[in-house]
């Protein structure tokens, strides 16, 4: 089981959210929003949502 501050939990909203705009989010605003979102999370869910971010991004249009 994960422990920390957020034991692994994310809020869906917030990956929602943040992933309808992360293509247009300038790269710098990218990585703070990500740093933001998985900060207390184990890294193994980290690497999690930040694929599945990467995965519903690049399916919307984004080139990168």
């Amino acid at each position: 089981m994960p422990e920390g501050q957020n034991a692994g939990e994310v809020d869906p909203a917030a990956v929602k959210k943040l992933a309808e705009v992360w293509g247009t989010l300038p790269e710098k605003e990218r990585a703070k929003a990500m740093l933001d979102l998985t900060r207390d999370l184990d890294p193994k869910y980290r690497e999690a949502v930040e694929s599945y971010i990467k995965r519903i991004a690049s399916g919307s249009g984004e080139n990168k």
